[in-house]
């Protein structure tokens, strides 16, 4: 028996692929960047840096000039900074945000607290046509600040993209703290994407009901899904919450998703749901999940083709 710091993992896979990871592992990312290539945000524009002050304006302006340059990387300074603008990225060249590291694996120095109206939204990368290739974000702290923001960090037609040592915390009410998704049916998928080292808890100091981490889909009432979110990696992550659903795919395939622990703070196991995962001829899905015997896990198996019913699925080492 494996230690109980053993990674536990959860692949949602069609039966006929064995690993999900080597798609996204063989393809290899497009993008490059020059080091020299760097911008920083607290020297565009004229925001007040501090927490009752909105610095969107400016890491906007940053990622506009660095996209204008040809591609780069954004740097926000150290310190807890309030959000009133969305942050939306450029779709023309691959941009980076890094925020710098804090003490501990993983911790950054910089948060971003959102101070804006009611159901915002912090971070934004999408497009309606083709996908946006290449975006970072690295090393940075989103605040949701007790159930003001609703989503955290929204993804549509995202390519190859990079999202490494985030925490999410603070409350996040009505939406999706990551959202993986396709809106429209000119979009390409978002595929290919990485996230490693993610800190989501969505339920400290009070009961928010943001989902977690939502996998979705463009879906035609004529004819099916058009784009969704496939043959993206999730690894070593923490996911706890007491409102909403931990990972729900909605339209989704070919996912991988292992983390050190799941709803590890929280009372409540994580709830895993499925709805609409695929097109009628590949109604037939696995869910495979590995965990240590202390962690539970549960399945709402929520697609058209299932009657809707809480599954207990075998809980072994891996």
């Amino acid at each position: 028996m494996r230690p109980a710091a053993i990674l536990a993992a959860l692949a949602l896979v069609p039966l006929a692929i064995a690993d999900p990871t080597a798609r996204a592992q063989q393809v290899p990312d497009p993008m490059s960047r020059s080091a020299s290539s760097v911008f920083y945000a607290r020297q565009q524009g004229n925001c007040t840096w501090t927490p009752a002050g909105d610095v969107g304006p400016c890491i906007n302006q940053a990622l506009q000039v660095a996209a204008t340059a040809g591609g780069g990387t954004v740097v926000l300074p150290a310190g807890i900074y309030g959000l009133a603008t969305k942050v939306v990225w450029p779709t023309t060249n691959p941009v980076a945000l890094r925020c710098p590291s804090g003490s501990g694996s993983g911790a950054s120095a910089t948060t971003l607290k959102w101070i804006g109206a009611a159901a915002g939204r912090m971070v934004e990368i999408r497009t309606d046509t083709s996908n946006v290739k290449g975006p970072e974000i690295n090393h940075c702290n989103f605040d949701g600040n007790a159930g003001l923001a609703a989503d955290g960090l929204y993804l549509s037609s995202v390519d190859h993209g990079h999202f490494d040592d985030l925490s999410f915390n603070g409350g996040f009410n009505g939406g999706n703290i990551i959202n993986l998704t396709v809106d429209s049916a000119t979009g390409q998928g978002s595929q290919n994407n990485t996230f490693d080292n993610l800190f989501i808890a969505n339920g400290v100091g009070g009961t928010y009901t943001s989902n977690q981490f939502r996998l979705g889909a463009y879906v035609s009432a004529s004819d099916g899904v058009h784009g969704n979110a496939a043959f993206n990696v999730a690894k070593n992550i923490l996911i706890g919450g007491n409102g909403g659903i931990g990972i729900l795919c909605e339209g989704c395939d070919n996912n991988y998703f292992s983390g050190r622990v799941f709803n590890a703070t929280q009372s409540i196991h994580l709830t895993i749901a499925i709805r609409n995962s695929c097109r009628v001829a590949q109604e037939r899905r696995s869910m495979t999940f590995f965990c240590n015997s202390e962690k539970k896990l549960s399945m709402a198996a929520l697609s058209p083709a299932a009657p809707t019913r809480p599954i207990e699925p075998p809980c072994r080492d891996g």
